[in-house]
């Protein structure tokens, strides 16, 4: 800070992604979550790269989410590569610890507190596999009994930061924090605080959870379209997947999700304004396979 000779530099970089500052978040009946916060809210230096999260709106639905990015070559040439996720639910406040183990291993954990018009707010956790750069199925750490309703209005406090921190002196876990519903009485309903230690998967758990193979449904309406669609995907099990519509000549036009669908029925929607008049193809597919398709007439 004193030493005269020291110089700044500053490196603009642009993120790959689109992100924005997020909506408030929905919660059951007419109360919200103001997420109110597009700020880096946690981040780590491993192995010449930066890992962080932040809120953000999810650009596909208009919804509160997360990003995770990721500054590769820090020391060199540095680049950003952000992922947005998308969900049935809506999330808000995330944090990430570190979890690889060598110059190679850039791993990693997100814990998130998630809310929705039919889900009780919670707190969750993601692994990033650094090896593979996949994503994990969202896993419920605590869930909550009850909306959240406390301060005047119709507008909450998300409970706000949570927290994220490796076990240095205990390798191969992380401690968490975050907020949940929680029910007093039957008029309070009020924040919950959950901390939880969690373990860190192995290096290659959960890739078999990316190649589907089980039963699945696909509807969309209204068809044909002039704005919205909603997406009906109903699966025998959890699963990672890609949803992605494509033009008539098989071209990728917008890619809706890539990331975790839980057993039963997942419902999505999307704008079709930016899409000019013809006949698109939905497609839901694994890492590997293609397994369901949907033809989408734009009128």
């Amino acid at each position: 800070m004193t030493d005269t000779n020291a110089t700044l530099t500053v490196t603009p970089l642009i993120a790959d992604k689109n992100y924005g500052m997020p909506p408030n978040a929905k919660q059951e009946g007419n109360q919200t979550f103001a997420t109110n916060d597009a700020r880096v809210l946690g981040a780590f230096v491993e192995n010449d790269k930066i890992q962080f999260v932040g809120n953000t709106m999810d650009t596909l639905n208009g919804h509160s989410t997360f990003y995770h990015g990721i500054i590769n070559n820090l020391c060199t040439s540095p680049a950003l590569h952000l992922t947005l996720f998308s969900d049935t639910v809506e999330f808000g406040y995330p944090n990430i610890a570190y979890t690889g183990n060598g110059s190679s291993d850039n791993s990693s954990i997100i814990g998130v507190n998630y809310s929705g018009k039919f889900t009780f707010a919670g707190f969750c956790a993601i692994n990033y596999n650094g090896n593979t750069g996949l994503y994990s199925s969202r896993g419920n750490i605590k869930s909550g009994n009850t909306f959240i309703n406390l301060l005047s209005g119709a507008v909450e406090r998300w409970g706000d930061y949570s927290g994220n921190q490796r076990v240095y002196n205990d390798p191969g876990y992380v401690w968490v924090s975050g907020t949940f519903g929680k029910k007093v009485s039957s008029y309070q309903r009020e924040y919950g605080t959950w901390i939880a230690k969690l373990k860190i998967p192995a290096p290659d758990a959960g890739i078999s959870n990316y190649n589907y193979n089980g039963s699945a449904t696909l509807n969309t309406y209204p068809n044909p379209v002039s704005d919205i669609v909603f997406v009906d995907l109903s699966l025998e099990h959890n699963a990672i997947i890609d949803i992605s519509i494509y033009d008539n000549n098989g071209k990728l036009v917008r890619q809706l999700l890539n990331g975790p669908a839980e057993a039963g029925k997942n419902i999505l929607s999307f704008s079709t304004k930016p899409l000019a008049k013809g006949i698109y193809f939905l497609t839901v597919k694994d890492s590997k396979n293609i397994y369901l398709t949907k033809e989408i007439v734009k009128g």
